[in-house]
């Protein structure tokens, strides 16, 4: 999900393309590679597969005292699917972006079709203030990058996108490098073989995003073990 030089490390570099199209990535997906473009004008594009994985699921959630009390207090809501180019185009919104203009359209029609989606966090006043995106592979959500506007919405929509997941019949996200954004929330980090298991197992699921929008306060219900009121 952090995708920067200085997360990518060398040696978890799998493959080289010529490009990625929505076939690509989709089987880029499956077998846990993602691409990793340099620049608008790049022409050929690296794709990975770390040797060390970051997955959190709503059981290893962990929420911080700061953050349950923006939970308690903010009124914020979440919802998921409304919002995709919005949510994608906040997170391209930065000077080293992988995410290039052929990478928007390659995930706009994954989104057409269904296979990739979007969390949004929303304030009482209906602004966009957070948000994360990604692709489906069965029971595992593959989340590529997250934006936020106000402080910790962005830890709202990874949370909210574990409960949805977990809710949907799935069985977890897929964070690619942790970062100490993840970390604190829960995220655990698995060897490849490990998470390529877990994948293998993941992709023959019927699992399926909820997608209607729910009030953020319920999530606190989500670190305790609880399931969240609805």
């Amino acid at each position: 999900m952090a995708r920067t030089l200085r997360e990518v490390a060398r040696g978890d570099l799998v493959r080289v393309t010529t490009g990625v199209g929505p076939q690509a990535l989709l089987r880029g997906a499956a077998a846990g590679r993602f691409p990793f473009p340099r620049s608008e004008d790049s022409r050929l594009i690296p794709w990975y597969c770390p040797r060390e994985r970051a997955v959190l699921t709503a059981g290893t959630v962990h929420l911080g005292r700061t953050l349950e009390r923006r939970l308690k207090s903010k009124g914020w809501a979440t919802s998921a699917d409304e919002a995709f180019d919005e949510v994608v185009g906040h997170c391209a919104d930065r000077p080293d972006t992988w995410i290039t203009g052929d990478m928007r359209v390659t995930y706009a029609e994954l989104h057409r079709r269904g296979l990739a989606h979007s969390i949004e966090v929303w304030s009482p006043d209906g602004r966009l203030i957070g948000g994360t995106f990604g692709v489906q592979t069965g029971g595992l959500f593959s989340a590529e990058s997250l934006f936020h506007t106000e402080d910790h919405a962005s830890k709202v929509a990874l949370v909210d996108l574990a409960d949805r997941v977990r809710s949907g019949g799935g069985v977890g996200i897929d964070c690619q490098y942790i970062t100490p954004h993840t970390k604190a929330l829960g995220t655990q980090v698995v060897d490849r073989a490990t998470f390529l298991q877990l994948l293998g197992r993941a992709r023959g699921l019927p699992a399926r995003l909820p997608t209607e929008r729910l009030p953020a306060a319920r999530l606190l219900d989500v670190a305790r073990g609880e399931p969240p009121a609805r």
